[in-house]
C-alpha cells in the first residue's frame, strides 16, 4: 500500500522563519515530490539549505510507515504464522487460549489510556492567556503555549514581555504592510525577543513659533511704511 500523504509538523513555520513565502512554497513542493517519487529535487534558492533537514524527517516517516504495513497495523491481514509455531500451538491448547485473552486485556488498557490522554486537557495558565491577548499575531497557539510553558515566566517577567510587545506594536516594523513582518509568537518566545532593545519612537521637528514681540514689531513696521507712503503721495499731489 503506497502512502498518499506527507506529514508536515507544526514547527515547519518556525524552522523556515528566515525564508520568504515564495521560498517556503518551493520547499514544501520539493518535500511533496520527494516523498512521492523519492527523487531529490534541484533547488536554487535559500530553501535548498533546509531541504536536507526535512528530507531526514520524510525518510523516517516512510520507514515507520513501511514497518507498520509489514506488521499489519494499518488494517490489513496479519502475517501468517509459521508452520513450526502452528504445531506448537496445537500441542499446547491451554496456553494458546490464554494468550489471546491476555493480549486483548492489554490492548483495552492502552486504548483507555489513550482516550484519557486525548480527552483530558491541562488547564491553560492565566499568564499565557494574558500573553496571547497582548500579542498581535495569533498563529500556532499550541507551539506558543509549549514555548511559554518551557520558559515558566512569573508575573514580573510577563509584565516585561507585555511592555515590550506594546512598544513594538507602535513600531514601523510591526505596523507596515498590515503586520506582515511581525514574528510568530513561538519564534518571539524561543528567541527571547523581549530582551531586545525597544524600538525608538518617531522624532518630530519642533514647530517654529513667533513671539508676540515679533508680531508687534512687524505691525509697527507695516504701519510706519503706510504713513510714509501716505506722506509721499501728498508731496506728489502738491508738486503737480
Amino acid at each position: 500500500m503506497a502512502r498518499s500523504y506527507l506529514k508536515v509538523y507544526f514547527d515547519f513555520d518556525e524552522k523556515t522563519d528566515e525564508l520568504n513565502d515564495s521560498e517556503k512554497a518551493r520547499l514544501l513542493l520539493a518535500m511533496l515530490r520527494y516523498a512521492q517519487t523519492g527523487e531529490k529535487p534541484v533547488l536554487t534558492g535559500n530553501e535548498r539549505f533546509l531541504f536536507s533537514t526535512f528530507k531526514g524527517e520524510i525518510d523516517r516517516d516512510i520507514a515507520n510507515y513501511n514497518t507498520k504495513v509489514s506488521n499489519g497495523n494499518l488494517g490489513g491481514r496479519p502475517a501468517k504464522e509459521k508452520p513450526g509455531e502452528t504445531e506448537n500451538n496445537l500441542t499446547k491448547p491451554n496456553e494458546t487460549e490464554a494468550k489471546p485473552k491476555e493480549t486483548k486485556t492489554l490492548k483495552t488498557k492502552e486504548q483507555d489510556k489513550d482516550i484519557d490522554i486525548k480527552t483530558t486537557k491541562p488547564p491553560i495558565s492565566p499568564l499565557f492567556a494574558d500573553f496571547w491577548k497582548a500579542y498581535p499575531k495569533h498563529q500556532d497557539r499550541q507551539g506558543a503555549l509549549k514555548a511559554f510553558e518551557k520558559l515558566k515566566p512569573d508575573q514580573e517577567l510577563l509584565d516585561q514581555m507585555i511592555k515590550s510587545i506594546n512598544a513594538w506594536k507602535q513600531s514601523e516594523q510591526w505596523t507596515k504592510d498590515g503586520g506582515q513582518y511581525i514574528p510568530m509568537p513561538t519564534t518571539w518566545l524561543n528567541r527571547r525577543r523581549w530582551e531586545d532593545d525597544l524600538p525608538q519612537t518617531a522624532q518630530f521637528k519642533p514647530v517654529k513659533t513667533v513671539s508676540a514681540q515679533q508680531y508687534t514689531q512687524r505691525d509697527y513696521d507695516e504701519n510706519d511704511l503706510e504713513e510714509r507712503l501716505g506722506i509721499n503721495d501728498l508731496f506728489r499731489k502738491g508738486a503737480s
